[in-house]
């Protein structure tokens, strides 16, 4: 006599494999679900960039005599005070963007990255940068000199002192 295995009778405490597809659908839908969820409050959460100001605190008159090259590595700019002339450059290379560097025995403004040079009013002096650095206003309030990093000016504005 041939026992008919699909007759017998499974017992309760076995799982079958259509409980198991069911469990495992579960499990993905709930999986579903809390990652659409991650990503929708991500989406909807702000995602705002903190950029610098614009306008930018250079110190006072006292803080740049006559003379002097300083460098604000915050900024990335220059603020040059010659011949009775204030002004403030750009310190990024207009090649590739490189952090330019001051030389004080040369009296220029060096690219370490690509070896252009640009004078202190900003003049492509060797290349490969083909552009002059860009020249920012600046301005006397209350005493504080005040550069505005949002608008480029032409080589021969400066503040006159």
């Amino acid at each position: 006599m041939l026992l008919d295995d699909l007759a017998e009778q499974a017992e309760e405490n076995e799982p079958n494999r259509r409980e198991f597809l069911a469990q495992a659908g579960v499990a993905s839908l709930g999986v579903a679900t809390v990652g659409t969820g991650t990503v929708a409050v991500g989406f909807l959460s702000p995602a705002v960039l903190y950029e610098p100001p614009k306008k930018v605190s250079a110190g006072t008159l006292g803080d740049h005599p006559e003379g002097t090259v300083h460098f604000s590595p915050e900024y990335k700019l220059y603020v040059i005070h010659r011949k009775r002339r204030l002004y403030a450059l750009s310190a990024i290379c207009t090649h590739l963007g490189c952090m330019t560097r001051y030389q004080r025995d040369s009296r220029e403004i060096h690219c370490p990255c690509h070896g252009s040079r640009f004078s202190l009013e900003g003049e492509v002096l060797n290349g490969p940068a083909a552009e002059p650095l860009p020249r920012f206003p600046i301005a006397l309030q209350e005493e504080q000199l005040v550069i505005d990093r949002g608008r480029e000016v032409g080589p021969d504005e400066a503040l006159v002192i």
